[in-house]
């Protein structure tokens, strides 16, 4: 809910031509401007006045709806929320994420065949985030998805630079220091960043490929970095101006926790099972870092890529699960090392109490990762 700047009696705004200036001034503030309360009126007037009678009347009804319902009709807090409607956000994330959960294990192909199910994991860099009130929005930068197996590795990827719009006023300086910082990618005037949001709604949902629904499949992203991904996926498909098909955006922790947990099931439960926590620690190692990132990034010199984050997703599913479902490494699983003497980069990880990955092994210096990313194309491995 945004922070509503009101001046008259809360319970007599509550109209219908108070539900539309609530939609428009979401539809402003998405878009970049911002835009309080006490100005809606002048700016929704016109589009109001411009409407069928038909349309100011459902607005009316949804109105009167509200202030039927509920123990305190009309209540709302200092956000503008109805009292009646208020909910712990903290816990419906965590209830929401354990259906998530339990969704994607009863979802997955059974038994080995496991192996040959195409997952895709993705990433989205932001110049900054953005706080009104409770609420967080970002300024999305960079985009990067990679579709990959258990048996074949990385078999595809896709990456862009995005324009994020313009920075909300109080926000260059913490845009560009979280540049300089971290992705290094420019605040202003990016020659390579996309302004068509369509095409890149159109090629990032066409690469991770809908079913004959037209559904697309789950994608997988850090805990720590899934509402941002979910903001940015539904503001491009804002700024696309259509309805957007990718909406599923699960835990990377839990696709580890799922597959482990269902390798177990395949093997007869012999061995126990990977908890939260085991899985974060696997997808925070640096042992990959600077491995794929894009050419710009690699000219740079610098490891915040949304390529390089991607791949990094998938090398740890690599060396935790491929040996354990009995499937080969390839150089599409790990990164290459030509002085190692299996030839690619094994990760140290310290084995856990009840999930063992691959043992740790001392590892010659090396140079820069084999990938190289082609901005704004979908690429395939060699």
């Amino acid at each position: 809910s945004m922070l509503l700047i009101v001046t008259m009696s809360k319970r007599k705004q509550r109209n219908g031509f108070f539900l539309f200036m609530q939609e428009m001034q979401r539809e402003l503030i998405n878009s970049g401007r911002r835009v309080s309360m006490a100005e809606m009126p002048l700016l929704a007037s016109p589009r109001w006045n411009s409407m069928s009678e038909a349309d100011k009347a459902a607005y009316s009804l949804r109105a009167k709806q509200e202030k039927a319902g509920g123990s305190m009709p009309g209540k709302m807090d200092c956000t503008g929320q109805l009292l009646s409607e208020r909910r712990d956000k903290t816990f419906d994330l965590l209830e929401r994420r354990r259906l998530e959960q339990d969704t994607l294990v009863l979802s997955l192909t059974p038994g080995k065949d496991v192996v040959l199910e195409k997952l895709y994991l993705i990433d989205i860099q932001s110049l900054c985030e953005v706080r009104d009130n409770e609420e967080s929005r970002f300024l999305p930068c960079e985009l990067a998805v990679v579709e990959y197996s258990i048996s074949a590795g990385i078999s595809g990827s896709y990456h862009c630079f995005i324009d994020p719009g313009p920075i909300p006023t109080g926000y260059r300086y913490l845009a560009k220091q979280k540049s300089e910082e971290s992705h290094q990618i420019p605040v202003d005037d990016f020659e390579l960043a996309e302004h068509n949001y369509q095409k890149i709604l159109h090629n990032l949902e066409t690469f991770v490929k809908p079913n004959s629904l037209g559904e697309c499949p789950p994608v997988f992203v850090k805990r720590a970095l899934a509402e941002k991904v979910e903001w940015c996926l539904k503001w491009l498909s804002y700024k696309a101006g259509v309805e957007g098909k990718l909406t599923k955006v699960y835990e990377a922790e839990g696709l580890i926790m799922a597959l482990s947990s269902h390798l177990n099931v395949s093997a007869g439960g012999g061995s126990a099972k990977m908890d939260f926590f085991e899985a974060q620690h696997l997808l925070e190692t640096t042992i990959y870092d600077y491995e794929n990132c894009c050419s710009w990034h690699e000219e740079r010199d610098c490891k915040f890529c949304s390529l390089g984050t991607v791949s990094v997703y998938s090398y740890v599913l690599s060396d935790c699960l491929c040996e354990k479902y009995g499937v080969a490494l390839t150089r599409n699983h790990l990164p290459s090392r030509p002085h190692h003497p299996s030839g690619l980069q094994l990760a140290t990880h310290v084995p856990s109490r009840s999930f063992s990955c691959q043992s740790a092994r001392p590892l010659p210096p090396c140079g820069r990762g084999r990938g190289r990313g082609y901005m704004g194309k979908l690429q395939q491995p060699d």
